[in-house]
This record gives structure tokens, C-alpha cells and sequence, in this order.
């Protein structure tokens, strides 16, 4: 069984900010327009809104079915996905 038909996945801007957004569901009043949190470090931050990337998200895809993982065990979840698919094949 091939361990290695998986990658890692680079998240859009958009999944980025869905995430956030998520955890902060509040708008925030800036100058009499509301904003969501996401948009704001977005437009405002740009380094930390990547680093909120690289330190809270793990993405991985499945190179066989496309499906993409995101959680903390995403790796081993992108491992498993379409194994069990290949050994029938076998």
C-alpha cells in the first residue's frame, strides 16, 4: 500500500478567512462601516494573516479523489482516504 498519494494543500484566501471568521463571527466598527475580523487582518496585516495560516491550519489533499482535509489529524485523514480503494484493486 503507497503511503504517499497525498500532498499538502495550500488554502485560498477565501478558506483562510471562512476559518477565522468561524472563530471570530463578530463584526467590528471601524469608522462607521462594519468589518469582519478576517477582512480586516487580510487588508491591514498581510504577514499575520499568513501566519495565522501557518500556525492554525493543517491542510492536506487526497491526490486520488481530490478530497481535502482540514483539521488536526488532516494528514493521517488524507493518508486513509482511498486506501482501501486501492487494495481491492490489488
Amino acid at each position: 500500500m503507497s503511503k504517499n498519494k497525498y500532498s499538502e494543500y495550500e488554502p485560498t484566501d477565501e478558506e483562510i478567512m471562512e476559518e477565522i471568521e468561524q472563530i471570530y463571527p463578530e463584526t467590528i466598527d471601524i469608522c462607521g462601516m462594519k468589518m469582519s475580523p478576517a477582512y480586516i487582518l487580510r487588508k491591514m496585516d498581510r504577514v499575520a494573516f499568513d501566519m495565522y495560516c501557518s500556525d492554525n491550519m493543517n491542510y492536506f489533499k487526497c491526490d486520488v479523489c481530490g478530497t481535502i482535509f482540514k483539521s488536526e489529524d488532516a494528514e493521517e485523514e488524507a493518508i486513509e482516504c482511498c486506501q482501501e480503494d486501492e487494495e481491492d484493486e490489488v
